[in-house]
């Protein structure tokens, strides 16, 4: 199943909101928009993964990630999983993005939303204070 973001233009309202950040390993400026390689992040045979599943990286770190001959391919997810982590993270402080309030309220949830939700309640930007919004 694809994963499309909520409206049309957010894709590239994220995206842009990245291309601001340094990049999330080693601090440089002048960053891509790394999609996952993984396939629990809907990667497969000609398909990018969800559109959240981003991290701001420089194109050396980028390439260093994604094909790079330093680092164990478990590294290699550990890293980029850490950028993603610490991109999100620094989009909610810098109120790049915010979470839609709306949707939280709504009784159908897709799988794909239950696991957003769910990786935004582990890096923190949720807490079990806002529970009141489900």
């Amino acid at each position: 199943m694809r994963y499309e973001m909520p409206h049309k233009g957010d894709k590239k309202k994220l995206y842009a909101a990245v291309a601001t950040l340094p990049c999330q390993c080693c601090g440089a400026w002048g960053v891509q928009v790394s999609h996952s390689n993984q396939s629990k992040d809907g990667k497969g045979m000609g398909l990018k993964s969800y559109p959240y599943r981003i991290a701001a990286l420089c194109p050396a770190c980028h390439v260093e990630i994604d094909s790079g001959k330093h680092l164990t391919k478990a590294e290699r997810i550990e890293k980029w999983d850490e950028a993603h982590i610490k991109t999100i993270q620094e989009l909610f402080r810098r109120k790049l993005i915010q979470p839609l309030i709306e949707k939280f309220l709504a009784d159908q949830w897709s799988e794909d939303d239950r696991r957003a939700v769910g990786e935004l309640f582990a890096i923190g930007i949720l807490r079990p204070a806002s529970a009141k919004f489900f």
